[in-house]
């Protein structure tokens, strides 16, 4: 009992001290650095939040206005504008508080895997790494997004436990996660629950039968009732489009043509259509087809996960970024260490695994810009947090126990 309460007393202090950085460096960005500073660091989707005053001013005089791209965020953003009042700030504490929070469920996730000690390394890790801090003291949508795959993670594990009547509870709560991760990044909703519902499929036991069956089903019908269309934006083609399909089956609405060669004709448009800036990634590549496709995942990965290169560097951004790099790489490589060394849990890890795998291949393929795809990476980074703590707290107990001979 007294261990359970240190430990908490722990996790609750990293907390403080994580929102505490977060808060004033949202206070710094605001109030210290110059408009010209602000303007070299910050991605241009945090520059402007006047969609967000366009929907609030048409609450208040009750005027309708056309949908456009990210409307569900920047509704989010106009209702905190609504109750605090206008001010950019607000929103960007706001998300610095969600952006701490996210600690909490990192460190639940490592526990229930791994053990404590890997819980204490993934969060600190988590609450200190550079990038996520920054992306959680911005006026974007990505921590939000994060929030909503990080907590919705933490409640599946619990429900791998026996049955119990919690179950009905977090089985009902996690519907508004899925429900706002759906709106705020249709794909990366569809990425996650079928992943889940593969995780169940794939922990099924004799005892077990019954309750994973349920769950699964139960995730399904969520998605067939919540898919959009696969052609809306850059989504999840026929990833989207078989939900779809089975929800027409059912009713009157139109019926997706599964095409695999159109997903990725599709994709390849898109993917020129991102790569603008000055950060471009392999613009005239062409992914239109599941061969060509095939053929640059390997380089589009590379790009993803490890740009950008400390020898590529120009920008300012770019150079500040490299201690963090550098940082990246070994914890990368110690996440394929504890991958391996941890490889007969597959089926426990199988959740975080599955959707990193899944996440890094749509992303790999899609990105055309060095900036995004460095910003698309903080989805991926705390589950490769918990992989690396898994894989340094076995090497350190390896070098304890050789010095202990």
């Amino acid at each position: 009992m007294l261990e359970k309460i240190n430990n908490t007393r722990w996790v609750v202090f990293v907390f403080v001290i994580a929102l505490v950085i977060r808060i004033c460096a949202a206070l710094a960005v605001q109030y210290v650095l110059s408009d010209e500073m602000r303007y070299m660091i910050e991605p241009p989707d945090a520059r402007c939040d006047n969609r967000a005053l366009v929907i609030l001013n048409s609450w208040r005089d009750g005027a309708k206005i056309e949908k456009a791209s990210n409307d569900e965020y920047h509704s989010y953003v106009a209702f905190i504008y609504s109750v605090f009042g206008y001010s950019p700030v607000i929103a960007e504490v706001i998300n610095s508080l969600f952006g701490a929070l996210i600690l909490f469920f990192i460190y639940g996730i490592a526990k229930y895997l791994f053990d404590e000690r890997v819980a204490r390394l993934s969060s600190i890790l988590y609450a200190f790494f550079p990038s996520l801090i920054f992306w959680s003291i911005l006026n974007l949508r990505d921590i939000m997004v994060l929030f909503a795959v990080i907590a919705s993670i933490w409640l599946i594990l619990n429900l791998q436990r026996p049955f119990r009547l919690l179950h009905l509870f977090v089985l009902v709560s996690i519907l508004p996660l899925l429900y706002g991760l759906n709106l705020l990044r249709h794909y990366i909703f569809i990425f996650l629950i079928y992943t889940v519902i593969l995780h169940f499929i794939v922990n099924i036991r004799r005892l077990s039968f019954v309750k994973n069956s349920i769950y699964a089903v139960y995730f399904f019908i969520f998605l067939c009732i919540s898919a959009q269309s696969p052609y809306k934006n850059l989504e999840a083609g026929i990833l989207s489009s078989i939900p779809v399909y089975v929800r027409s089956l059912f009713t009157k609405t139109e019926r997706p043509v599964l095409n695999v060669y159109r997903d990725f004709e599709h994709l390849n448009e898109c993917r020129r259509d991102l790569a603008t800036g000055r950060l471009i990634i392999a613009k005239d590549v062409d992914i239109s087809t599941p061969l060509l496709a095939l053929r640059y995942l390997p380089k589009g990965m590379s790009y993803f996960l490890f740009a950008p290169f400390p020898w590529m560097t120009e920008s300012l951004q770019q150079k500040i970024a490299i201690p963090e790099t550098l940082l990246w790489y070994a914890l990368f490589i110690f996440a394929l260490y504890g991958l391996y060394i941890y490889r007969t849990k597959w089926r426990a890890i199988f959740l975080i695994i599955f959707f990193v795998a899944m996440v890094s291949i749509g992303y790999s393929l899609a990105e055309g810009n060095f900036g995004t795809a460095f910003r698309h990476r903080a989805v991926i980074l705390p589950f490769a947090f918990i992989m690396a703590s898994a894989g340094i707290i076995n090497m350190l107990s390896l070098i304890n126990n050789r010095r202990g001979r």
